[in-house]
């Protein structure tokens, strides 16, 4: 079996070096040598797909998801392909956290997450530190 190794970025090719840019994906790769030469076999690694594009910050016990208005659907309507795309970054659950979600109109919710199923309540609120203290003051997650 080859060796997993992350690699976070997006590269080019200078010379005999590869330069990484910024986040782009995860790959496996396969290193074979031959003799004097090394080759490289990039597979991407299957992890959880979103059509939803966004960005997210995460805390001891927060995570603040934002929709970036990029992808096929929005962050809503892919909310759990979302959460379990950022499980598998994290690589743990992250039921526990409370979660806090920027729709495409700028407006801060909450989402109760159990692993399984996302359910959005409303903060309403266009502050990011108002809707998080107003998170911090709801009702206590599943486990709590």
């Amino acid at each position: 079996m080859p060796p997993r190794i992350a690699y976070y970025g997006l590269g080019r090719l200078l010379g005999d070096r590869l330069e990484v840019q910024h986040l782009v994906c995860i790959a496996s790769v396969h290193l074979s040598i031959f003799l004097d030469a090394i080759s490289l076999d990039f597979r991407p690694v299957m992890g959880p797909v979103t059509q939803a594009d966004f960005t997210y910050s995460i805390t001891p016990d927060t995570i603040s998801i934002t929709d970036t208005t990029k992808g096929k659907l929005s962050v809503a309507n892919d909310i759990e392909a979302v959460l379990h795309k950022i499980e598998y970054w994290h690589q743990g659950p992250i039921a526990w956290f409370k979660i806090l979600y920027r729709d495409e109109h700028g407006v801060w919710d909450g989402i109760r997450w159990d692993g399984q199923r996302a359910v959005f309540f409303g903060l309403r609120e266009t502050d990011e530190s108002k809707a998080m203290a107003k998170l911090r003051d709801a009702a206590p997650k599943q486990r709590d």
